[in-house]
């Protein structure tokens, strides 16, 4: 199934921003920022220099606060130790 994207003028892409999904170059394919990645002032450089129109997404934005909150998440996930293969029980 063919992922659905949402164009995002690149007017609209500002330092600072950033996508709970990759972003993708007008071309659907060649990712331009990794999701959760924070666009840097070379990002916004590079749609300017090379008069890119729009970017894709099938994400959304997120707030830092988000991304704070997911990364405390991830890290508490990460932080859960794997549970040691159980010993046979004998058969009463």
């Amino acid at each position: 199934m063919k992922q659905q994207y949402e164009r995002i003028p690149c007017e609209s892409i500002s330092e600072g921003i950033i996508f709970s999904e990759p972003v993708y170059f007008d071309d659907g394919e060649n990712m331009f920022l990794a999701p959760c990645r924070t666009a840097k002032a070379y990002h916004v450089a590079v749609l300017k220099r090379w008069n890119i129109p729009y970017l894709l997404t099938a994400g959304r934005i997120i707030t830092s606060e988000e991304l704070l909150e997911l990364n405390k998440e991830k890290e508490r996930l990460e932080a859960v130790e794997e549970v040691e293969e159980l010993e046979d029980f004998e058969d009463l």
